[in-house]
């Protein structure tokens, strides 16, 4: 007995009966679907072609391909203000209405017919916030903050993208600003927008030779929240926040914050804000520094005018006391040659009573003796002379010395040949026993008045 031969359908017809089926029963129907894109692009026709994944514990449990028709994502962008082309980026989650179709040929896949921007905002907050609680658990969030930074920030390392207006805004501020500040700066290349922008930035920032640079500056011109996604990448954050140098932010935004705002040293509004505050910081530093050197200026001049006023006023009190030493001086020297022309006469005339005695002995003597006497008279006489010249010379040397000694013990003449002296306060120190530790004494030269303060007071060894 013979097998009856089984007819089969054909394949086409299969898949036929089951599009007819998804467009009788099931294509008509919109259901939302929340799935992760794991690859996107977009035809030159403006059509845009994805692959929805998901996964669970690391492994893929459901895929399907989909699509977004030019004429049907116009009018989402219009109604929404996105760009979804930086919205449909790889590994990106979307919440989306779609509807299942299926093609014999093409299979099953999912056609969009809208997409709610709202739920992809708040997976980038969501994505935002977690990163920062790591950073904080890491101790990573207030890290950079604690870095010291200059006063003037002199070698700027600038990571931003070539030829961004945002750059060319930086430049501008650095190069010509009103007053006149030189800056070193080195452009970095990277992206700074898109799924790669994460790693491009981390690549260029390790090929930054930290040690030449006060600080590294990041900035992009600005975008939407959809644009700073890339921002809250938390890899990009972990390495940037352990940063060695402080970072300066100017992502170009007004409202949003991504995370690299919440740990970099300071954080502006736009790369032109940066700049600015940059040469506004140099010039916060200028200012300060002519005020202290006005301050210092002001000072020396008040401490010279009191200098010299004090110098003439010592110079008063040395002139007095040394006329009143040269007049007890020569007071002294008046006395003493008062006392030699006394002495002088006083010697005269005792030699004179003599020479009367002698002459009345004379008279009484034999002519022998007259002549003994006469010889021994002129001798007596001679020798009076003599004696009186030698007294005279004697006196007049003395006076000479004491002259000297005037000039020589006068205190311009000591001070001349090296000598110095001590005052404390208005008063000449004459003993150290009237001196303390730590007092505040003047040590008078011929050319110099020196402040100084008594450091230790011993007995001069015998």
């Amino acid at each position: 007995m013979s097998t009856p031969l089984r007819k089969g359908h054909s394949l086409s017809k299969v898949l036929s009966r089951v599009q007819q089926v998804f467009e009788e029963q099931i294509s008509p129907h919109e259901v939302w679907v929340k799935a992760e894109i794991s690859s996107y692009r977009k035809h030159a026709s403006g059509h845009h072609y994805l692959d929805f994944v998901e996964e669970r514990n690391q492994s893929i449990v459901a895929r399907c391909k989909a699509n977004l028709w030019r004429g049907q994502a116009d009018i989402i962008e219009a109604r929404t203000g996105l760009d979804l082309s930086k919205l449909m980026e790889d590994g990106r989650e979307l919440l989306c209405l779609c509807r299942l179709v299926f093609h014999p040929v093409f299979g099953l896949s999912l056609h969009v017919t809208d997409i709610d921007p709202n739920f992809t905002l708040g997976e980038i907050e969501k994505r935002r916030q977690e990163t920062i609680a790591k950073l904080k658990k890491l101790s990573l969030l207030h890290l950079n903050r604690q870095l010291r930074l200059p006063r003037v920030i002199q070698n700027i390392a600038i990571i931003a993208a070539e030829g961004s207006a945002g750059l060319a805004d930086l430049q501008n501020q650095l190069e010509t600003n009103s007053y006149g500040f030189k800056f070193n700066w080195t452009h970095f290349n990277a992206l700074v927008q898109g799924a790669g922008s994460p790693s491009s930035i981390l690549k260029v920032y390790e090929s930054i030779p930290l040690s030449e640079y006060d600080a590294v500056v990041l900035i992009r011109g600005g975008g939407s929240a959809l644009d700073l996604d890339a921002f809250n990448d938390f890899e990009l954050n972990r390495v940037l926040a352990e940063s060695k140098l402080p970072f300066l932010v100017g992502i170009g935004h007004e409202t949003d914050r991504t995370v690299i705002d919440e740990w970099a040293a300071k954080s502006l509004k736009t790369p032109s804000a940066v700049g600015a505050w940059i040469v506004e910081r140099a010039r916060d530093y200028e200012v300060a520094i002519s005020t202290a050197y006005q301050g210092i200026m002001e000072l020396y001049r008040a401490q010279i005018e009191s200098a010299k006023a004090s110098s003439q006023e010592r110079l008063n009190q040395i002139v007095h006391y040394s006329r009143s030493n040269l007049n007890e001086t020569l007071h002294d020297l008046e006395s003493m040659s008062r006392g030699l022309s006394m002495l002088y006469e006083r010697y005269s005339n005792t030699k004179r009573e003599r020479l009367a005695q002698i002459s009345n002995s004379i008279s009484r003597l034999s002519k022998e003796q007259l002549v003994d006497r006469k010889h021994e008279m002129q001798d007596l006489g001679h020798s009076l002379d003599r004696y009186a010249t030698e007294i005279t010379v004697r006196a007049k040397s003395h006076l000479d010395l004491v002259e000297k000694l005037v000039d020589v013990y006068h205190p311009q003449s000591t001070l001349k040949r090296g000598y110095s002296y001590l005052r404390k306060g208005k008063l000449i120190v004459t003993s150290g026993d009237a001196l303390v530790k730590n007092d505040m004494i003047e040590i008078i030269t011929e050319a110099h008045e020196i402040e100084a303060v008594v450091q230790k007071i011993k007995e001069k060894d015998a």
